[in-house]
Formats: structure tokens, sequence, C-alpha cells
């Protein structure tokens, strides 16, 4: 029950942001639905589950603090600003040829499923509730908040940075970007390895593992560093 309500009413509401992004003619707002998709799985699986413990109610807090604070910085980012660089290029490989039925299939309804990969240990955490507290679920918790640090404040210290009119056109190399290039992927990675420890609590739940995996490689190899890498790769100061 809980896993066909939160695929149908997921489905909705990407539906729904196609068709705002179609109005707008913007389809980089996917990444406004992004961040959105996933508090809404919590509290819809949360809803919906027939025992609340001390498991699925952090996990319910953790990822909507984490969920919410990336819809609204996305929102304040992207809504009403020109269409991002990953997004312009996709458009040109797209061509003239039912782009919308292209960016509803390849950004929309790909979100849509992976959105579904990533929140199954939030979903199981509610289908199958532990009322025990485990040793590697409180270091889930210290991993999470490690990694919402890293994320928050390297946004935080980015918008700072492209606040000052004369760095424009420079790269941010101080704080915690001068740890990585990439802090706040870095800490999106790290806090969903946290969720993943806090949704195990059994030897039956590791299958689980796949939300952090697919997360890390979306980051490191898809939709994340790579485009950054291509902007920038051809800067000396990068």
């Amino acid at each position: 029950m809980i896993y066909k309500t939160v695929l149908i009413v997921l489905l909705a509401y990407f539906i729904c942001w196609f068709i705002i992004a179609s109005h707008k003619k913007k389809y980089g707002l996917i990444n406004i639905a992004w961040g959105g998709g996933f508090v809404l799985t919590a509290c819809l699986s949360f809803l919906l589950n027939a025992q609340i413990t001390m498991q699925n109610r952090a996990i319910l807090v953790l990822v909507a603090l984490w969920s919410v604070r990336l819809f609204v910085h996305l929102a304040k980012q992207d809504w009403d600003k020109p269409e991002e660089f990953p997004y312009k290029s996709i458009h040109k490989r797209w061509g003239i040829k039912f782009p919308k039925t292209k960016a509803f299939f390849t950004l929309f309804m790909v979100r849509y499923f992976l959105v579904i990969i990533i929140s199954l240990p939030i979903i199981q955490s509610n289908y199958r509730p532990a009322p025990q507290i485990f040793w590697w679920q409180l270091i889930g918790v210290l991993i999470w908040i490690t990694g919402f640090f890293f994320e928050v404040i390297g946004d935080r210290q980015l918008k700072s940075f492209k606040c000052i009119p004369e760095n424009k056109g420079k790269l941010l190399t101080t704080g915690l970007w001068s740890l990585t290039r990439h802090p706040n992927y870095c800490g999106e990675a790290t806090c969903w390895w946290g969720i993943f420890l806090i949704s195990v609590t059994r030897w039956a739940d590791i299958w689980l593992i796949i939300s952090p995996i697919f997360v890390t490689f979306l980051l490191l190899f898809v939709s994340g560093v790579p485009l950054i890498e291509q902007k920038y790769r051809k800067r000396k100061d990068f």
C-alpha cells in the first residue's frame, strides 16, 4: 500500500512540474521538483505507516530538513533566472523535434524514477518500522549532520562569494571550497549515506545501500561534478 501510493502521488507531482516547466519554457525547474520530491515521499510514507518509531521519525525529520532546504535554495536560485548552462546544452542536443516529449521522458520521468530509488530507505523505514535503536543508526545521524553542514555552509559560502561584484568571473577557493571543489555535492552524498545507516535494522535491509550508491554515482559521474567540470575545465585556476 505504501509503495503503490508513493509511486502514484510522485508521478502526479512530477507531471505537475513538467506542466509548469513547459509553460515557463524552462526545464531546469526540474531541479526544484527534485528537491521537493523527497520531502513529499518522506511525509507521505510516514503518514501511511501503521507504527511510529524513533527510526522513522528521525528519517522524516532529517529528510525534511535536507529536502526543504534544497527546495527553497533552488527555488530562490532558479525560478526567475535564465536557464542554466547544463540545460542550455541539453536543449541544443534535443533539436527542434518533439522537445517537450524529450523533456518529459529524459528529464522528468528519469528524475521520478531516481527519486523512488534514492528514497527506498525512507519508504522501507515506514513499510517495516523497527522499534529498536542500534549503534550504527547513531553513527548515521552523525554522518548526516556532517554532510548537511558541508552542503549548507558550502552553498552559503558560494552565495556570499557571488554577491561581491569584484568576484565576478573568479572561482571560490577558500573555506570549504579549499578542501574540495564540490563541498555541496560531497555533503549531499554524505547525507544519504547517513540516511542509509539509520534505515538499516537487520541484515535483510542491506539492499537499501543502492540508495547512497546511486546518489554518489550520479553526483560523481552524471549530473553533478561532470557538468561543473565541463563548464570550467579550460580554466587554469580550476
